[in-house]
């Protein structure tokens, strides 16, 4: 069993993982949501900073 810890993440932390969140969720978007109107990688930032808008 592995053991696991949690940690506050600080503002340098959270920006390269919003970053890459905001990457991989633009991928996600592209590849499975046909629809007009917004590009993938504006709609990622735009709902992940509703989500995620501490450090954004």
């Amino acid at each position: 069993m592995k053991n696991i810890s949690l940690r506050v993440m600080d503002e340098e932390d959270f920006r390269t993982y919003f970053e890459n969140k905001i990457e991989r969720y633009s991928n996600v978007l592209s590849e499975n949501v046909h629809e007009e109107g917004e590009d993938p990688f504006s709609k990622a930032v735009k709902q992940l900073n509703n989500l995620l808008p501490q450090y954004a």
